[in-house]
């Protein structure tokens, strides 16, 4: 699975707050470059032909996550929170 974070709402600043987007089906992050939500990061994840994922300590610092999935992303995204069941989603 491919990880990006976007941005981050105060420069290199990380905030404490994440909104993970599971992208669908033959998405990148590109088209997700310009979002912006205050207060939070921003990272999508795609390409779930190989559902391990190594980026899973980068994200493991935020104290909110919230998951927004869409597509064939809402299916990734159900596989991921089963196989990352103590992550605070």
């Amino acid at each position: 699975m491919n990880f990006e974070i976007l941005n981050n709402c105060h420069g290199d600043t990380p905030q404490k707050r994440l909104i993970l987007l599971f992208a669908g089906w033959s998405m990148s992050a590109r088209p997700f470059a310009g979002l912006t939500m205050p207060g939070y990061d921003i990272a999508v994840a795609w390409d779930y032909r190989d559902m391990s994922a190594p980026w899973l300590e980068t994200i493991s610092d935020y104290e909110e996550i919230v998951l927004v999935a869409w597509s064939f992303g809402v299916h990734a995204a159900a596989r991921f929170l089963t196989a990352h069941p103590t992550l605070q989603i």
